[in-house]
């Protein structure tokens, strides 16, 4: 579906356009992925468990575990 979309557009958007918006994308991802890591360096060093956190289906979530939105 996603590709479809993409054909579809590609000659309606600028090349430049999509150039900045797929910088902007990874700059984005790029901040996000710091961020966890560092977040991550923090919880090891302070000795804390780092949980996985794991998609469940709506209302399924056992007491105490976070609730997360799955597709």
């Amino acid at each position: 579906m996603q590709e479809a979309l993409a054909k579809e557009l590609e000659p309606k958007v600028p090349p430049a356009l999509v150039k900045q918006n797929r910088e902007e994308a990874q700059r984005q991802k790029d901040l996000l992925w710091r961020g966890l890591m560092a977040q991550a360096d923090a919880a090891s060093r302070a000795g804390e468990k780092i949980e996985p956190i794991v998609a469940v289906p709506s209302g399924t979530a056992p007491p105490g575990q976070r609730q997360t939105q799955s597709s």
